[in-house]
């Protein structure tokens, strides 16, 4: 897990002291419960006031600070907590958005959703409701066990070694006991069966098989359950060895106890003292077997995310100085490489003012070469942009010399102005009318207000109009190349040949290339 522990190594030793101030609570819960039982025992001696006022103070004092020093260590941990996930998550995405297409089709559907939400998210456990709650109980034992040590050192090495077993054993009952791999591929399957749902919601609905999806989804969560019910199991089986520990613990306390009481080596009022201690020593180890029940699970999210996190990247080559303007992009028998699939070889040339129109049948690798132009594809034969080979730019460098309309290109549930504004952030009012004029969409536009919300991947649009608000945002973006994937799809032809002479008219001074099943008129 050397990927995880480089994240989240800045926060330790805030993770770290959280977990010794929480012990300090606990610790105090034992001196409360000491000081109360010695309070008690020697009150009923009606001794004077002033011999019974530090205890009084002492009770006062641990009662008000165990509380105020555990909301410090859940502060602190938590913050901790969630400052080490914002590094993690940032770290998993930016390993995402670097990856090529290419290695998103090895994961199961829903596992990449299933690191970036739940993965990370349980990951948090292993210091949060593990790794703390153990030291912090090991912090209080330790107190407890020294207040006995003080007061009948024979018990406290009896006690000790009862604490120190109890400390083990039963976080070991519980991980012994605990759900595995199995319970791990029942949860993807969920997640698969949840994001297939919806995404093919409609389509289930028209075509009648959504109680297949139900059936899948609820097929997985009764095994899941299964799963749960064994976990629940070992949790029971812990917190019974643990009352059988406290009950040990209290009937030793209480034999050894009247023992020295009667040989005179302890005093009467002390004999509660050492009875109920038990109670707070072991009361620490109350959340373990809840807890390590869940350390296979919190260990399988920490793998995961840890391999998505040492994923190294292929080193890009080294990049070459930004154009501000490009000449000409030259294609020579490019091939781009898909596993399996041969894509016959393309050649072309595009230069400012001369627009390059790629076309052909469904599968002849037309959306291919874009991705192969972008970096999202290797290819062979040569591609050049103004005498460069594209392989010598980095991914992230030729996609910056470009605006590009993706074949699936995505609207966000948000307002028309936030989509539009994608392209150019600093883009005025006037400029995004100006943009919606040319694909026509200025008059429905304008009726409509440009804060008006799209809905969720723009259902509340045509798909002509979801098309065209694509368009538009894409040549917001003021780049030297504009490569556009069958921008006039869902659109009548008479306006198809209306928008793609204004496309170009905008585009003069750029290099145009746009691939699409039509035969446009560019001219």
């Amino acid at each position: 897990m050397k990927a995880i522990r480089t994240l989240i190594y800045p926060e330790a030793p805030k993770i770290l002291a959280a977990a010794i101030i929480g012990g300090i609570s606990s610790s105090m819960a034992v001196g409360l419960l000491a000081c109360s039982a010695w309070l008690i025992s020697m009150a009923s001696l009606q001794p004077p006031i002033m011999v019974l006022e530090v205890a009084i103070v002492a009770v006062r004092f641990f009662g008000i600070g165990r509380g105020v020093v555990r909301y410090a260590a859940r502060v602190i941990e938590h913050n901790s907590a969630l400052r080490a996930l914002t590094s993690i998550r940032v770290a998993l995405y930016r390993i995402i958005e670097n990856q090529l297409p290419a290695y998103f089709s090895l994961l199961r559907r829903g596992d990449l959703l299933r690191r970036l939400v739940s993965d990370s998210e349980v990951m948090q456990d292993l210091w949060l409701r593990i790794a703390n709650p153990w030291v912090g109980a090991l912090v209080s034992g330790v107190a407890g066990l020294g207040i006995i040590a003080y007061l009948l050192p024979s018990l406290s090495l009896v006690l000790s070694i009862l604490f120190v077993v109890a400390m083990f054993v039963i976080p070991f009952i519980s991980f012994f006991f605990s759900t595995n791999e199995e319970q791990r591929e029942q949860e993807q399957r969920i997640f698969d069966a949840i994001v297939q749902a919806c995404d093919s919601l409609q389509e289930s609905l028209i075509f009648g098989y959504q109680n297949r999806i139900r059936g899948d989804i609820s097929a997985a969560q009764n095994q899941l359950n299964k799963f749960d019910a064994r976990s629940g199991l070992a949790s029971g089986i812990a917190l019974f060895a643990q009352h059988v520990f406290i009950g040990a613990a209290i009937v030793i306390s209480a034999g050894f106890s009247v023992t020295a009481f009667h040989n005179h080596s302890l005093s009467g009022v002390n004999v509660a003292v050492l009875v109920l201690l038990p109670l707070a020593i072991f009361d620490g180890l109350t959340g373990l077997p809840a807890a390590f029940a869940r350390l296979s699970t919190v260990l399988n999210s920490t793998k995961s995310v840890d391999a998505l996190l040492a994923n190294e990247n292929v080193a890009n080559p080294e990049a070459l100085e930004p154009k501000l303007s490009i000449a000409s992009i030259r294609f020579v028998e490019v091939q781009p490489s898909l596993p399996g699939i041969e894509i016959a070889p393309f050649s072309g040339l595009v230069t400012a003012g001369e627009p390059l129109l790629v076309t052909g049948k469904s599968g002849a690798g037309k959306s291919s070469l874009l991705n192969a132009f972008i970096g999202f594809l290797d290819y062979q034969g040569s591609m050049t942009i103004d005498g460069v080979e594209a392989r010598e730019l980095a991914s992230s460098d030729r996609i910056e010399l470009a605006t590009i309309l993706l074949q699936q290109d995505h609207l966000f549930a948000t307002s028309i102005r936030e989509n539009l504004k994608i392209g150019n952030p600093e883009a005025s009012d006037e400029q995004l009318f100006e943009v919606l004029e040319a694909v026509e969409l200025g008059e429905l536009i304008a009726k409509v207000g440009l804060d008006t919300h799209i809905g969720a991947y723009g259902h509340n649009f045509s798909g002509g109009e979801k098309q065209r608000l694509k368009l538009a945002r894409t040549l917001l973006r003021d780049k030297p190349v504009v490569f556009l994937d069958e921008p006039f799809e869902y659109l009548a032809l008479d306006q198809v040949d209306r928008i793609s002479k204004r496309v170009n008219d905008r585009c003069r001074d750029k290099l145009l290339i746009i691939i699409s099943h039509l035969p446009l008129s560019l001219i």
